[in-house]
């Protein structure tokens, strides 16, 4: 299992308004799954990424529920946020909007992710 450096996500990124600087490797994972027609990624494309996390189905139901659109598939955003969120559960820390707040609001420039 392969660790990568990431920085936080704000919880507040809209699609076309970056309050962030995205990390490159979170640009790479989208560049890989994103549908070419429609620049989102499916649902079940992101499932099959999240398995790989090794963290437990409830925890990913948790995630997916943070940030899915309910529209099948998730925005640029949206898998920006669930990536910062499972480098978090990893972290043994409980998946929410307000852990990303509180994570800009502390200052946590870094955390880590195994896929």
């Amino acid at each position: 299992m392969s660790a990568h450096r990431i920085l936080k996500v704000d919880s507040k990124l809209k699609e076309g308004d970056i309050e962030c600087s995205i990390p490159a490797f979170y640009r790479e994972v989208y560049e890989k799954i994103c549908s070419p027609t429609g620049g989102n990624v499916e649902r079940e494309v992101f499932k099959s990424l999240l398995v790989k996390s090794q963290l437990s189905s409830s925890v990913l139901s948790q995630i997916w529920e943070l940030v899915d659109s309910k529209t099948g598939y998730l925005t640029r955003s949206g898998l920006y946020k669930g990536l910062a969120l499972v480098a978090f559960a990893q972290q043994g820390k409980q998946p929410s909007d307000k852990l990303l707040e509180n994570s800009e609001s502390q200052g946590i420039s870094e955390q880590t992710l195994h896929v």
